[in-house]
This record gives structure tokens, sequence and C-alpha cells, in this order.
């Protein structure tokens, strides 16, 4: 005969042995300050980002498209590290959010055809995760 005990731990115990199914899949909100101009005043900015770890994917805001993380660390991960230099083209653009501290950081500058210049970082806590569309 099983105790009551017994029936009510067993399910918690192989509850705790599956994927933490949480944990790869997570929504970081943010709250921090957005630079439309280099060396510009920086204005208060709130967003979100999208995580899905075991995917290997990631978006931001309305998430129109899903794009692939570049690497995943304990400690950092990176999610967008690109540029295009070619006569026509210079832009840079890269995205990492420090999973320590908590912190985001998105920077994207171009010098040609024209100069534009985007960046904005913020103070993130997870949050239950939003699915990213297919």
């Amino acid at each position: 005969m099983r105790s009551l005990t017994t029936c009510l731990i067993v399910p918690f115990l192989l509850l705790a042995g599956s994927p933490a199914f949480a944990a790869d899949q997570f929504d970081l909100v943010c709250e921090g300050w957005k630079w439309a101009k280099m060396g510009g005043a920086a204005q208060e900015y709130d967003f979100r980002v999208r995580i899905d770890l075991a995917a290997g994917k990631w978006c931001e805001s309305d998430c129109k498209t899903a794009s692939a993380i570049r690497s995943i660390a304990d400690d950092k991960l990176v999610l967008l590290d690109e540029g295009t230099l070619n006569s026509r083209m210079e832009v840079a653009r890269e995205a990492t959010f420090d999973r320590k501290a908590g912190k985001y950081h998105y920077r994207m500058l171009q010098t040609r055809p024209t100069d534009d210049y985007l960046e904005y970082q913020g103070n993130c806590k997870t949050a239950a995760f939003t699915p990213i569309p297919g």
C-alpha cells in the first residue's frame, strides 16, 4: 500500500528530471535607453525580445521574422553579429544579452550609402515566452 506522501512526491520528482523548457524559451522585458544619433541625447525606451534557445532563434518587438542566435554561453548570448562591407554599403549590427547582469545591448552603425545609427540598451527581466512566428 502506497502512502499519500509517495503519491504526491513521485510526480514532482518525475517533473524535476524532465528538461526545463521554461529556461530554454523566454521573453526579455527590458527598460532602458535609445540613441538615434551617435553622441546624441538618449530617450527612454522599453522593449521586448523573444528568445528560444532550444530552436536557436530570437526576434524583437513585432517579431515579423526570426533570426538565428549566433552563440549561446552560460554568461552571454550573442544574438546578432553581422556586417556588410562592399563598394555600395558599409553597415555593422550587433545584439547581445549579458545573462548574469540582465543587460541587453543593440547597436547598428551604417556609414555608406548614408550615415545611420541606432543603439539601445536596457536592464531586462525574464518573462513567459511568447511564441515566435514560424
